[in-house]
């Protein structure tokens, strides 16, 4: 390492430390180099809290080493040095969550052992970057953000926490003011929110003694608020729990904590509320945790009309670096983690639902390298529909050829998008792994999860195509665009698929969705998704004549296993869906005889119980679909689907005990069974 890079190095880290901001440096030479260049940075800037993440080990004390994968197990820190190795594992989850933990002053550095191998997006994206070679004496200052633009007004500086405190005092007053006053945090990452929760709870606890609950779609997503709270500082207790867990046995707390709302149900999010009186709701506005557009654009006005006395509270202020940090901008734009939504006024949807004006193509990533507009406008959607997208979906888009994106327009807006993994066709030997469960091959989550839970070949081995994502612009939602997108992609695919398949978290609407696009059901998982209380389904629709066999037979198989699954392992879910899914697979079943009309109507005056007449109940329902009638009560659609007992069905309806409970089922029958009498042979 020569003299003028020490001086290059120097000044530039110099200039980052005294704005605030945080140093990014690209290196390109031997591993020698590299290390020597490290350990200076360490030496002269005094960086104690340093960590390495994925590559080869950097011989290096002090630095701390991660796979490429473990970024997470950073949050509740600060870092004063990142090493990151961009390479074939480069996890782009683990990296951005990571670089939230880097401090203004602190240096990140990119070590890239085969730059040339790696994709031209990304390679575009990092020569933005400063970049400092074995060969030459000074960095190279590729891009305006870090070349002379760096913030000079510290002003703010030190007031950076000004935001912070006052949230914190804002969820104080939310336990000791009013109740039914709940408070909203919005902020952008890195600006403090998580920790301002942990904070708020440990000055609470010197206060009095109380108990708050915080929930959030995973315990990982809370750990700064845990790291900031001090549990030995006084008498207050802070405990996770799941969003179902919390709706399904309801525990009483002094507070309830709701972090990253915007990636959970607004179902979900509006029973918390009905249900707790003082509640603190936060979440990330913008990046992948800030998805979820039903959050302000249906839970906020719900929120505004039953608890008038809320309060919004907006945190801008970074706090562990200055406004315009560069890092920050050039994270932003290279993952798309500022993806906005275009708006689409209500006077405007008629012009962007014409059908003449909607192109229907794929986004080639081979052709179009660098994410543009077009793409933006995309991920915007799946990020706003899908809590699930992450900064990792786009770069398996760029960089697997197995994954698809494909777009409908409307007057040169993105008003629909769908993401496609194209999968199966698996050998013999892997498919007869599948099926003894010592294998599951990645990147084909649909083949295997049938042909393993189906125990039929045939999924694996031909060829699927899994919709990951399909998103419809939440302004024109509803007007038919879904349905009219998937209707395109099956004449685009053509026979290059046998069968299309999708899996996601079951509820009565995308049930429905589906299946008015003639998809099938195939498999109900037996364990809800904590963050949403949803069981996965799968669901198939065959293109190609080979597919259509199993199909039948999947579609035969998951109809004589729901009754099963319905009263055990899925006797939670809601019974909106679980009526959806009945209604799907009764169309050829048996219909209620004689006796059991003879029975049940018995019931239904008083005579026999509810245990001698309980099979007949779901013949009963059938027989009422199959005569075109509707059935409108949710009590006789549970006990019969669910079968819970007498305290279950007393606690989600909310009677007194059972006798009131059996009244209103005998009711209920009687009323099913009048409007049958004259369609029964």
């Amino acid at each position: 390492m020569s003299c003028q890079q020490h001086q290059s190095l120097t000044d530039y880290l110099n200039i980052c430390q005294q704005s605030h901001t945080r140093a990014a440096l690209v290196l390109q030479g031997d591993i020698q180099w590299q290390s020597e260049i490290i350990q200076f940075a360490m030496q002269r800037f005094e960086l104690k809290q340093a960590a390495q993440i994925g590559g080869a080990r950097v011989d290096h004390c002090g630095i701390s080493h991660l796979s490429a994968k473990q970024g997470k197990q950073l949050l509740g820190q600060e870092s004063e040095l990142l090493v990151i190795s961009i390479d074939s594992d480069f996890d782009a989850n683990s990296f951005n969550a990571a670089m939230g933990t880097l401090v203004g002053g602190g240096i990140a550095i990119f070590l890239c052992p085969n730059f040339d191998t790696l994709l031209p997006w990304l390679q575009q994206r990092l020569k933005q970057l400063p970049i400092l070679k074995q060969q030459q004496n000074d960095i190279e200052m590729n891009h305006s953000i870090w070349n002379g633009s760096l913030p000079s007004d510290n002003s703010n500086w030190s007031q950076r926490f000004q935001q912070q405190t006052q949230a914190i005092a804002l969820v104080e007053k939310v336990l000791f003011g009013h109740r039914k006053r709940p408070l909203v945090i919005t902020a952008d990452r890195g600006r403090g929110k998580s920790s301002a929760l942990g904070l708020a709870v440990s000055a609470i606890s010197q206060q009095r003694p109380c108990n708050v609950l915080i929930t959030a779609p995973s315990r990982a997503a809370v750990a700064p608020v845990f790291e900031h709270y001090n549990a030995r500082d006084g008498e207050a207790s802070l405990d996770f729990i799941a969003p179902d867990d919390l709706l399904t046995t309801q525990p009483d707390c002094d507070l309830l904590l709701i972090d990253e709302a915007a990636a959970i149900p607004v179902a979900m999010l509006m029973a918390m509320v009905e249900k707790y009186n003082r509640v603190v709701i936060t979440t990330t506005i913008h990046g992948y945790e800030g998805c979820g557009r039903g959050f302000s654009l249906k839970f906020i006005p719900w929120l505004r009309s039953v608890r008038p006395g809320m309060n919004h509270y907006s945190m801008q202020q970074p706090i562990r670096w200055a406004d315009g940090d560069p890092l920050e901008s050039w994270c932003v734009e290279t993952f798309l983690l500022n993806s906005e939504l275009v708006d689409i006024v209500p006077e405007q949807t008629s012009r962007y639902l014409r059908q003449d004006t909607w192109q229907f193509s794929r986004y080639q990533h081979s052709t179009e390298v660098i994410p543009n507009g077009r793409l933006n406008q995309a991920f915007a959607l799946l990020v706003n529909a899908h809590y699930q997208t992450s900064p990792n979906d786009l770069m398996l888009l760029l960089a697997n050829q197995s994954m698809q994106l494909y777009t409908l327009e409307s007057n040169g807006t993105v008003i629909g998008s769908v993401l496609l993994n194209i999968e199966g066709e698996l050998s013999s030997i892997q498919v007869g792994n599948i099926l003894i469960g010592q294998s599951r091959p990645q990147g084909h989550l649909i083949p295997v999860d049938l042909s393993n839970h189906l125990g039929l070949e045939a999924p694996a081995v031909q060829r699927c195509g899994r919709i990951m994502r399909i998103a419809v612009h939440p302004a024109i939602q509803g007007c038919g665009v879904g349905s009219e997108m998937l209707s395109r992609l099956k004449l685009k695919l053509g026979s290059h698929v046998d069968y299309l398949g999708t899996s996601f978290g079951t509820t009565s609407s995308l049930v429905d969705f589906w299946l008015r696009n003639d998809f099938v059901a195939a498999r109900l998982g037996s364990s809800r998704d904590k963050s949403s209380g949803t069981y996965s389904l799968s669901m198939v629709l065959p293109i190609s004549n080979k597919a259509e066999p199993w199909v039948l037979q999947a579609r035969t198989l998951f109809a004589a296993r729901l009754n099963y699954q319905l009263r055990l392992a899925c006797q939670s879910m809601d019974i909106a869906t679980a009526w959806t899914l009945f209604k799907h697979t009764s169309d050829n079943e048996q219909a209620i005889d004689h006796l059991g009309v003879q029975l049940l109507s018995n019931y239904s005056r008083g005579g026999n119980s509810l245990d001698t007449c309980r099979p007949y109940l779901i013949l009963l329902l059938r027989s009422v679909l199959k005569s075109g009638l509707d059935v409108n009560s949710e009590l006789v659609k549970t006990v019969a689907l669910q079968e819970l007992d007498w305290g279950q069905v007393c606690q989600r309806f909310s009677f007194i005990g059972r006798k009131q409970a059996e009244l209103r089922l005998r009711e209920d029958i009687a009323i099913l069974i009048s409007s049958l009498q004259c369609k029964l042979p």
